[in-house]
């Protein structure tokens, strides 16, 4: 999470906040405050002294992927902006970048069950990685009103987290068909700017200049090449391999129900 003057950003794991957060600590270079008093005070009164406040780096503060509900409370009546990836080309950035094969906690809540139905774990498909990931038999937080094979999938509850109002748990455990089917969704989250992960340069800089920045002092955002996080594997994901490779017609459906609430959402991710 990064604490502007103008704006609050919340950072959403694979989908382009390596590259966000770069831009705005180059932005902002040499500005705001340089003491934990000083910035412990501009979180307080909520103000980041003309720089950037990156929450990441203090430990009193949110974490780097904390959600819209652990923003500061003096930060709360700030805009917020986030980015967001089409959820096909996600899962495939998730599963290539494999983090979940030495936190395999992080993909299910049985982690002793996942080790019984996958032997050869972490060497499994992308088929097997989706189908994990939206199994509720792997998951510790149900959805005791919709049907098991109804189980939202996971960048949706991941999307929840972040985004809306309530705690995940409490909206697990209320969600039903009707709750969907009447997208109320859209009034539980928060007002939200979101940046595609697919025009990220170009969108970052109109919000910016929306903002109240000169255009002339952020054109380099336009140009900047895309930035990969200093964890990545370097034997990750090549550009060439594009994410509709990875599916197949009964693994896009799969996808496309899971995430049904985002695809509502965001009807051009839908392709």
């Amino acid at each position: 999470m990064i604490l502007s003057d103008r704006f609050v950003y919340i950072h959403y794991p694979k989908t382009g906040g390596t590259f966000v957060s770069a831009m705005l600590h180059k932005l902002h270079a040499g500005k705001g405050y340089k003491t934990s008093l000083t910035r412990f005070l501009g979180v307080t009164f909520g103000t980041a002294g003309g720089g950037i406040i990156d929450t990441d780096r203090y430990a009193a503060y949110p974490k780097k992927h904390a959600g819209c509900r652990q923003i500061p409370a003096s930060f709360r009546a700030k805009p917020i902006i986030s980015t967001i990836r089409n959820p096909y080309d996600l899962y495939v950035s998730m599963y290539e970048y494999g983090w979940w094969k030495t936190h395999p906690e992080h993909l299910a809540s049985d982690v002793s069950k996942l080790l019984d139905c996958y032997p050869h774990f972490p060497k499994i498909s992308f088929n097997d990685y989706l189908s994990i990931n939206n199994n509720w038999e792997f998951q510790e937080l149900k959805t005791p009103n919709l049907e098991p094979e109804k189980f939202l999938g996971r960048i949706t509850r991941d999307f929840m987290f972040r985004f809306l109002k309530k705690p995940l748990p409490t909206i697990l455990a209320t969600i039903d068909e009707t709750y969907i089917a009447s997208q109320k969704y859209r009034e539980d989250m928060f007002p939200v700017h979101f940046l595609k992960t697919n025009r990220l340069n170009q969108e970052l800089f109109e919000f910016l200049v929306n903002v109240g920045y000169d255009a002339k002092k952020i054109n380099f955002i336009i140009e900047q090449d895309k930035i990969v996080p200093p964890t990545a594997p370097k034997s990750g994901r090549r550009q060439e391999q594009k994410w509709e490779k990875y599916y197949t017609t009964e693994t896009k459906q799969i996808v496309r129900d899971k995430e049904r609430i985002l695809f509502s959402l965001f009807p051009e991710f839908d392709i």
